[in-house]
């Protein structure tokens, strides 16, 4: 179960959803056949939200989602309490329940005192803020975020990169477009393992390491950036 696990996290990590599905599935049979531990079914149950959160299977996400953070909350993983809230408020980011992702931050920031949650916990609000055009809430998240991170990750982190990316995101809606670019392109080398080039007429390989999936959404939106000084 274990493999197959290990299998459908490589498949999502390249964007490959029916794949991620399909093991995933494989791994949880296997585990009804094996009867390994209580918290491993946990996160098998939290995967499976997530393959069908990717399918945008909204309600099945949720249930899966639901039953995980039950079982984590069963077996007292913290870890796998915040993960999995973490991915319920994404769930309702995305279909505009912004009650609801509300609810979920305030209840993160009170359950956690690690400080590599409480530093995504921070870059997930600036998302969140920035998707409802609170810019200055979104900067002050920010900025709480990489302090945090920064001093808790390395300098190739998957966690500041998406931090640059928003960042990115709140210079483009100030009209900062040169500082969009900038912060893009830092998002750009903390993605990847290799790449440290700040030049912008430069790009990392596929091949640097980095989940290829998030590294296209970083070069789409540069190109995006880019563009806009073109036209404008």
């Amino acid at each position: 179960a274990h493999n197959y696990l290990y299998l459908a996290l490589c498949f999502k990590e390249y964007g490959e959803n029916k794949l991620y599905f399909e093991y995933i599935k494989q791994a949880f049979y296997l585990f009804s056949k094996t009867k390994q531990s209580f918290e491993f079914y946990g996160e098998l149950h939290h995967e499976f939200g997530e393959a069908y959160h990717n399918l945008n299977l909204i309600d099945s996400a949720d249930l899966y989602y639901k039953s995980a953070l039950a079982i984590a909350e069963k077996v007292k993983s913290e870890d796998q309490i915040i993960k999995t809230k973490l991915k319920l408020a994404e769930l309702y980011l995305n279909i505009g329940n912004l009650k609801a992702v509300k609810s979920e931050l305030e209840e993160i920031f009170k359950l956690t005192s690690d400080p590599q949650f409480k530093g995504i916990a921070h870059r997930f609000a600036a998302r969140y803020y920035i998707e409802i055009e609170y810019y200055e809430s979104c900067l002050t998240h920010l900025n709480s975020a990489l302090e945090i991170l920064g001093k808790n990750s390395r300098k190739h982190d998957k966690n500041v990169a998406e931090c640059y990316f928003i960042l990115s995101k709140y210079y483009y809606e100030k009209g900062q477009i040169q500082e969009a670019l900038n912060q893009i392109q830092k998002a750009l080398i903390a993605s990847t393992i290799h790449f440290k080039d700040t030049q912008l007429n430069f790009n990392p390989k596929y091949t640097d390491g980095g989940s290829p999936l998030i590294l296209s959404e970083y070069l789409r939106w540069k190109a995006e950036l880019l563009n806009h000084i073109i036209v404008v």
